[in-house]
């Protein structure tokens, strides 16, 4: 859209960004990374990665558009970023099984429910498979 952006890997557990190259040199270059905690064992602080994220934000506040990327797994570190966010993009397999989205704690009223209903109105969404 001939906006400036920049991504922001909001994944600390487990980056995207450094675990995949999937950036070119030009997209590297407007990339900020989040300490990695080399998957705690610890559940982590809420707070504290709440302010990592506000400290991240801040050194890109300039950029026309902010793409975080976020967890995997549904958490208070996600609600986190949601209420950071003007838009929500799901990734998902559409054929994730019960176990599947239990473990990543897709329930909703004690029932494994599929990213794509659960975030269902949390703000504008897009979804992909």
């Amino acid at each position: 859209m001939g906006n400036d952006a920049a991504l922001l890997d909001c994944d600390i557990p487990s980056p995207t960004f450094r675990r995949y190259d999937i950036l070119s040199n030009e997209e590297n270059q407007h990339a900020y990374l989040t300490p990695n905690y080399s998957k705690p064992t610890e559940e982590i602080n809420p707070e504290m990665y709440e302010n990592i994220i506000d400290l991240n934000l801040a050194a890109v506040i300039e950029k026309g558009i902010i793409v975080m990327d976020g967890l995997g797994k549904h958490s208070r570190l996600t609600d986190a970023l949601i209420k950071r966010s003007k838009a929500l993009i799901v990734l998902s397999k559409h054929n994730l099984t019960q176990d599947e989205m239990k473990s990543s704690n897709y329930v909703i009223n004690g029932n494994p429910t599929h990213p794509f209903t659960f975030y269902r109105g949390a703000l504008r969404i897009t979804t992909y498979t």
